[in-house]
């Protein structure tokens, strides 16, 4: 008799209420611009993906998005960009430690920021692609701050800020989280899709 409960789970309902939370969008995502329709097509893609560092959504669509840049590679214009950070100050470091990657290991950064999205151990991460902790620690009490201003007033120029924001060819998509619809999207805004995009499925699958 110690303890009073006050509600109860109705089970008759319970499948369909939780479907219907999973629905709703993120509390990250809430500042979010609703997605255009019609994303223009070019020849060279340019594709940019707003995220906070250690948003759990943010990493989510790292986590999907990669594999379908590192398929494509050059025959599109991508990058990861950084909002600012809204879960204390240690995204605020892990943002200027990737501009920093990105800007000193350009062609290791990817592959950091896909493997800091499935588990955030920095240290391990660095041996494991061969970065220089010394060389970004520099980079990040030289530039940091500058390199991190920038990205922010970039996000607030364009009124982003939810975390993911998919942004093709300058205008928001809604292209779902895994590979293949990330890559199912991109290639929608070429104007001639390269030999990539044809079995966008199985190839982004086994890019997993």
């Amino acid at each position: 008799g110690s303890k009073f409960f006050q509600s109860g789970i109705n089970m008759a309902t319970f499948a369909a209420d939780k479907a219907a939370k999973a629905a709703t969008p993120a509390a990250d995502n809430a500042n979010a611009q609703a997605p255009a329709a019609n994303v223009p097509k070019s020849d060279k893609p340019k594709v940019e993906l707003y995220v906070f560092s250690y948003c759990p959504y943010g990493t989510q669509s790292e986590k999907g998005i990669i594999p379908a840049i590192k398929l494509l590679g050059s025959k599109i214009d991508f990058r990861i960009r950084q909002i600012g950070a809204m879960h204390g100050d240690h995204e605020k470091t892990e943002a200027q430690r990737q501009l920093c990657i990105e800007k000193q290991y350009p062609t290791k950064y990817l592959d950091y920021a896909q493997a800091f999205a499935l588990d955030p151990l920095v240290s391990a991460l660095f041996t494991k692609f061969g970065i220089n902790k010394s060389t970004i620690d520099a980079c990040m009490k030289s530039d940091g701050a500058t390199l991190y201003s920038v990205e922010e007033a970039n996000a607030q120029s364009k009124s982003i800020g939810g975390s993911p924001t998919l942004v093709i060819n300058g205008v928001q998509s809604s292209a779902g989280r895994d590979s293949a619809s990330y890559l199912a999207g991109i290639c929608a805004a070429f104007n001639n899709a390269p030999a990539e995009c044809s079995n966008y499925v199985r190839t982004c699958k086994e890019a997993e």
